[in-house]
């Protein structure tokens, strides 16, 4: 993951259904740039933005305007991704069990219907992990660039 600091000299072509923009910033131009939530920086703002993959504006994880103290996460865990995942163990729960139960008994057709809700577990585990891990990296962001904290960014 990368935590880079970015300034909004200019914002232009804005896509508001999409929230996509193109801004210059330190004589840089970049398209097509994207934090999603219907959030388009203002010009002049600065934001802390963390990417999955460096400057690849479609890995965006979170960001936050240093103007204040709220980071937003581009993928929180909520109730809806709860449910989600809730949706997938109830489709494919019954389906293993039954193919347990036909191939080997009562045993392996209950260990075969939890494997969707060990996977779905696991998942929304990592998600929340990640979530936590970004927001903390943002809310010790200082306006001059630099983190406050004592974590090394570079060894995740």
């Amino acid at each position: 993951m990368y935590l880079e600091r970015i300034h909004f000299d200019e914002v232009f072509d804005v896509v508001m259904p999409r929230s996509a923009f193109s801004f210059k910033s330190g004589g840089r131009v970049r398209y097509g740039a994207s934090l999603g939530h219907r959030v388009v920086p203002d010009e002049g703002s600065t934001f802390a933005v963390v990417f999955a993959q460096p400057d690849n504006w479609t890995t965006v994880l979170g960001w936050r305007d240093l103007r204040s103290d709220t980071a937003t996460l581009k993928y929180p865990v909520q109730l809806w991704s709860a449910l989600s995942e809730l949706s997938n163990v109830l489709l494919l729960g019954p389906a293993l069990f039954v193919a347990g139960l036909f191939f080997g008994g009562l045993a392996p057709a209950f260990a075969a219907a939890l494997v969707p809700v060990g996977v779905a577990s696991y998942k929304l585990y990592c998600q929340t992990q990640l979530n936590r891990q970004v927001e903390s990296e943002l809310l010790s962001f200082d306006c001059q660039g630099s983190r406050s904290g004592g974590n090394s960014w570079n060894d995740r």
